[in-house]
């Protein structure tokens, strides 16, 4: 019986069968080409493995284009990387962000790379304006490559305020949720962009809640010196000594300071700190801190103290370096402001090529030819810009609004009405020029079309005070009670305190009939604030009239004269004097009163009751002469 088994083979017999290769004997005979044979074999795999670009950067569901590196590359990147590091220890930022550069060159789909080169830029103590070039680079793909992670959020948010663009961070932040502990970054970026956006009294909010927090960071209590220096309350100048000496130090927040000084003065139009804070931003040539935004506001500040003619020299012979699109919107509608349309003209001819795609740019200049009306310029202008956009890219949306504005100023309805339907439809350039183009639309009586746009842009903008008085300035000229009402709920969220959105919300609880009390108690402490106000008074008289104090409001009126009341102030008045004749049971007086009256200017509630006192009036028989 044979036996399963595999046969094992004999000693030696695998030496005898690589014997019969030549190399094998050659390996045996000659040990020193043996061992170079094996070195080069092992290049070689190396090679194949680490040359050649087969391995995926970028993470699964990366929203791009998919980046493949070799390891040699990821080697190179990690080695720049730490160069990197190791200059920004040392103080050497220049050098830092150029390794940081090279590193990313080498490896483009590392978030950490990114993420580098952005704490870079956030730690350099010369935040110059040219480095958003990087900075704007690494934002998108760091936000690509991490899903718009939070800390990420945070870093990229605090880098654009830093760089000069904090509406930019704002509109990042928008919508998030900072609520809990951990979102103390968040916090802090949403703070920083509030301020240098110019919403003070929503910085002010924000430090009350976290100043246990921010109080030993030294770069968020420069923020709120800035804040204590333009509130021009208790210890405001103490702020501004603090802020002057902070911006003549070494340290890393010297331009900072300076930044935070100049908004100060710019706010405080203080032409003595807005020349310390540009000299400081301009110290050196080949280091411009400043920008031509920060010299136009400069210009602007002396053109208001009288020194007009200086402000127009330096304008004159300010030459802007590199400025980015922001900024060059700025200088060119200063530029006009103070009267230099031919330099605004010339810079815009020159340079408008260079600014591609900027919405900000294209509409400075679409207002300068509008302002001149130089129609044929402004069409060249909207051709060219068309070839650049597309429907669904911002810069459209400007080009469509720059011909809606002609159309209306050259007198053509039918277009302008297109134009305006087609503009709603447009992708905005940032949430904020919904506010723009609604007062635009709404001046023009295009009212559906400015509602529209501002009900679409409601959850960007509902912390802005601006959007809910044109909110309620356009359902006003709709006769929209309801989002009136909105309206000015929304504001009294943003200001508790406001005397006149106080005595608005008044006037509605009076338009509609609803809680009399409660109008009565709002419409006396607005006429304790200010008594001699005829508005205020009228609407005091209304309250006391649906709180059946009748004789009171009476006497509260005596003192008016209608014919020398505003029309719409003398309307709310012959309304009250309806009210009071009709309480009164004085049916004539109700007519007389009622007589200069147009019903087309009340709302419908108010239409509603004229009527029915009209009603009850006219049914009361004429009183018998006696004969």
């Amino acid at each position: 019986m044979q036996s399963n088994r595999k046969k094992r083979p004999k000693p030696g017999h695998f030496s005898r069968r690589l014997g019969q290769y030549s190399l094998y004997r050659t390996f045996q005979k000659d040990p020193l080409f043996a061992f170079a044979f094996a070195v080069a074999v092992i290049v070689g795999l190396a090679a194949l493995i680490g040359v050649p670009r087969i391995w995926r950067s970028t993470p699964v569901g990366f929203q791009g284009a998919i980046i493949r590196v070799s390891l040699l590359d990821k080697f190179q990147a990690a080695a720049l990387a730490r160069e990197a590091v190791s200059a920004g220890r040392a103080g050497d930022h220049s050098g830092a962000l150029t390794a940081w550069r090279a590193a990313i060159s080498q490896n483009l789909g590392d978030a950490r790379l990114h993420r580098g080169v952005l704490e870079c830029l956030l730690d350099s103590p010369e935040p110059r304006r040219e480095d958003m070039v990087i900075a704007a680079a690494s934002t998108g793909w760091l936000l690509g490559l991490t899903h718009t992670n939070r800390s990420d959020l945070a870093l990229v948010a605090m880098v654009l305020e830093r760089h000069g663009h904090p509406r930019r961070a704002l509109a990042m932040l928008a919508g998030t949720a900072v609520d809990g502990v951990n979102d103390e970054p968040i916090r802090r970026a949403l703070a920083r962009a509030t301020l240098a956006a110019g919403d003070f009294d929503g910085f002010a909010e924000q430090w009350k809640r976290d100043a246990s927090t921010w109080e030993s960071d030294p770069s968020m209590r420069l923020r709120y010196d800035t804040w204590l220096a333009i509130s021009n309350g208790s210890g405001a100048e103490e702020a501004r000594n603090r802020l002057r000496s902070a911006m003549e130090g070494s340290d890393a927040l010297s331009a900072d300071a300076a930044r935070l000084l100049h908004l100060a003065a710019q706010q405080r139009r203080d032409v003595n700190d807005l020349k310390s804070a540009l000299a400081r931003l301009d110290r050196t040539a080949d280091r411009r801190l400043s920008c031509a935004s920060d010299h136009a506001a400069y210009w602007l500040v002396l053109a208001e103290k009288g020194q007009e003619a200086e402000a127009r020299r330096l304008a004159a012979d300010y030459a802007p370096q590199t400025p980015d699109a922001e900024s060059a919107a700025t200088y060119v509608r200063t530029l006009a402001q103070l009267g230099l349309r031919t330099n605004a003209l010339g810079f815009v001819s020159v340079n408008m090529g260079a600014f591609g795609h900027s919405p900000e740019l294209w509409s400075a200049a679409f207002d300068l030819y509008l302002r001149e009306q130089r129609w044929n310029d402004l069409q060249r202008a909207i051709t060219t810009a068309k070839v650049l956009t597309t429907h669904h890219e911002p810069l459209y949306a400007e080009v469509l609004f720059a011909e809606y504005r002609s159309a209306v100023e050259r007198h053509r309805p039918a277009e302008a009405e297109t134009l305006a339907r087609e503009l709603v439809q447009a992708p905005l350039p940032l949430p904020r020029d919904a506010i723009r183009y609604g007062e635009r639309l709404r001046r023009d009586g295009h009212l559906s079309e400015a509602r529209q746009i501002l009900s679409a842009h409601r959850a960007e903008l509902e912390t802005d005070a601006r959007y809910w008085s044109l909110v309620f300035s356009t359902a006003m000229d709709a006769r929209d009670l309801e989002t009136m009402r909105t309206a000015v709920d929304g504001l009294l969220r943003l200001h508790p305190n406001s005397t006149s959105w106080e005595n608005s919300r008044a006037a509605l609880l009076l338009i509609t009939g609803d809680e009399p009390a409660e109008a009565l108690r709002l419409t006396f402490a607005g006429l304790q604030r200010s008594p001699s106000s005829p508005e205020l008074m009228i609407n005091h008289a209304f309250a006391l009239v649906r709180n059946r104090r009748v004789t009171e409001a009476r006497e509260l009126l005596l003192g008016l004269d209608p014919s020398r009341l505003p029309p719409s102030v003398a309307s709310s008045y012959r309304l009250v004097q309806v009210e009071i004749a009709d309480a009164e049971g004085r049916a004539a007086d109700v007519l007389a009163a009622a007589a200069d009256l147009k019903p087309e200017q009340l709302l419908d509630p108010q239409r509603d009751r004229l009527n029915q006192m009209l009603a009850r009036a006219r049914s009361v028989p004429p009183k018998s002469s006696g004969l």
